[in-house]
This record gives structure tokens, C-alpha cells and sequence, in this order.
């Protein structure tokens, strides 16, 4: 079997760290080969393997229309070139059309929750793009073959959007043992030590890193002995707010 995988708008973030360690981590016996298109930087970070293929396209560093060009009109062509037998959509959105059986995961509940999406200016070009986004990836599942979820919320949450009834499935992201750490804290034992946190992610309307600091403000004046650091982009008009 030839798998396909469509990275084409896996740029940045948990949607590139996903890709890399699937890749990374998998032992793929069901699969002969594995071919992903991505642009560079993304390919970049691939682990090579024997049975991966990495196919660097230009038009996948350029701008947003280009690389919707290429992923609806060029890339069924390459599906066939490659001899696919099925394509994987980590992005969550499809080509116009699949010559082969796919399989979609949803990694961004965002565009589906109105609340959090309208959290930015009815003028801001992200807000309008979640809305786009939302209405690209549930055409993509109505065509999907199978679908994969990350939590039992988000099956929830899109589902009901879907007109056509689907073969599902919940695989959530795995953690590295790196992050693990066998040792028990007791926060209210310091012994005059800190306690200190961290929040890796950009600061953005819908993270909510007001509210986190918010919270680590309450805990310090309530003599908790607690700090945090923030590591990451930002989201101009959240940065100020921040």
C-alpha cells in the first residue's frame, strides 16, 4: 500500500510536531511507502526513512491562494503520479477531488466554535478565514472516507454539522516521555521553593494567557509561590491586551 499525506497546510505549531512524530514514531508495516508533500521548513523536520518520500513544492512556500491552487488542482495529479492508495488529510481540508479513498483528521476546532472564532474583530482577516476554513473542512469530511478525532468534544462538536454519516474514530494526540515526571508535587509543601510554569503557545484571543495570568496574580497574593512564563509569537492586538 501507498499512503499518501497531504501536509500541504501543516506549517507551524502542534499540526507540524503531530506530522513529525507520527512519521518519527510509527512503524508503518502496513504501509510500503508513505509520500508527504509539505513545503520546506516542514519537510525539514522529517525524520528520512526508508519507505518516506518528501516532496518539496515551491508553490507550498509561496501565499495562501497559491498553495489552495496547488492542493485543489495539482495535487490530485500527484496523487495518481505517486500511485496512491489512499491520502491521509492532517490539515483537515481535501483536494476538489480525491482519486482515491481518504481519511481526514480534525486537529482545529476553532472555525466550528462561534463564541471563541467572533472573539476577533468582525474586520479582522482571521476571523473571516476561520469562517472559510469551517465551511472548506466540512465539505472535506462530507467527502472523507473516514474521519479521526482528537477527543470525544470535538467528535461531538462537528458532527452534527455533517449531513452524511461517517465511519469515525477518536485517536488522541500521544505525549513524549520527555514530559513525563514520576515525581508527586504538594504545591502547599514549598519549603520555599517556587513553583514554576510554563505556557508554550502564540498569544492569541482564544488561548485565553490574560486569564492564565490572571490566575497566577490570585495565587501569589493568596501567598501560593507560583510563577509562569509565556514562550511564543503573538497575535498583534492580543499582545497589547496582554
Amino acid at each position: 500500500m501507498i499512503v499518501g499525506i497531504d501536509a500541504s497546510n501543516i506549517r507551524s505549531g502542534g499540526g507540524v510536531t503531530h506530522l513529525v512524530n507520527i512519521l518519527k514514531y510509527s512503524d508503518c508495516n502496513d504501509a510500503d511507502l508513505i509520500v508527504v508533500w509539505s513545503n520546506d521548513k516542514t519537510i525539514e523536520k522529517i525524520q528520512e526513512k526508508p519507505n518516506i518520500i518528501t516532496v518539496h513544492t515551491p508553490l507550498l512556500n509561496r501565499n495562501l491562494f497559491l498553495r489552495m491552487f496547488w492542493q485543489r488542482w495539482l495535487l490530485p495529479r500527484e496523487i495518481l503520479k505517486r500511485k496512491c492508495d489512499i491520502l491521509f488529510s492532517p490539515g483537515g481540508i481535501l483536494p476538489g477531488s480525491v482519486p482515491v479513498p481518504s481519511v481526514v483528521l480534525s486537529q482545529n476546532l476553532l472555525p466550528f466554535e462561534k463564541m471563541e472564532r467572533h472573539r476577533f474583530s468582525f474586520f479582522s482577516f482571521i476571523r473571516h478565514k476561520m469562517h472559510l476554513i469551517k465551511i472548506m473542512q466540512i465539505n472535506s469530511m462530507q467527502n472523507a472516507n473516514g474521519l479521526i478525532f482528537l477527543s470525544n468534544y470535538a467528535k461531538k462538536t462537528i458532527l452534527p454539522f455533517l449531513t452524511k454519516q461517517k465511519l469515525t474514530c477518536k485517536i488522541p494526540h500521544g505525549i513524549e516521555s520527555r514530559f513525563f515526571n514520576n515525581s508527586k508535587l504538594d504545591i502547599s509543601k514549598s519549603d520555599g521553593k517556587v513553583f514554576r510554569l510554563l505556557y508554550v503557545s502564540t498569544i492569541d484571543v482564544y488561548k485565553h494567557q490574560l486569564s492564565v495570568a490572571k490566575a497566577v496574580v490570585e495565587l501569589r497574593n493568596k501567598k501560593v509561590p507560583v510563577r509562569i512564563d509565556f514562550v511564543g509569537g503573538a497575535y498583534k492586538p492580543e499582545k497589547k491586551n496582554f
